[in-house]
């Protein structure tokens, strides 16, 4: 796993065993959590990456490119992520334990990525 993204997902844990019942706190670990992804996948694609490429494009640019990744597993995890730090005032925001289940899947996601794009 790349050094920034992981210190990304470690600060998203710090931050949900700080306060696990504060929305801020759960809300800035969705965002550090997507942007340990979004970190990951940009080094995974290296000069194939695009500065003002949606991210959705980035992981069928991944998937074309990588086969061994499962680049779709990835945008599903960006996606939920992203649900939760873009939520509106009637929708609830994620308990801290499924927030760390889904940091497990991340940083496993990550993992998987890197190792695929370490055996070139």
């Amino acid at each position: 796993m790349s050094a920034p993204s992981l210190d990304l997902i470690q600060g998203a844990n710090h931050l949900l065993s700080r306060d696990a019942k504060s929305i801020a706190h759960r809300r800035g670990a969705a965002f550090l959590a997507r942007q340990s992804i979004e970190s990951a996948l940009r080094d995974a694609l290296g000069v194939a990456d695009a500065p003002r490429m949606r991210w959705a494009s980035r992981f069928l640019v991944l998937g074309s490119l990588r086969r061994d990744v499962e680049a779709d597993r990835g945008r599903l995890i960006w996606e939920r992520w992203s649900e939760v730090c873009h939520y509106h005032c009637y929708d609830l925001v994620p308990s801290a334990d499924v927030l760390k289940d889904r940091l497990t899947e991340t940083a496993e996601w990550i993992a998987h990525l890197a190792k695929a794009c370490g055996d070139d």
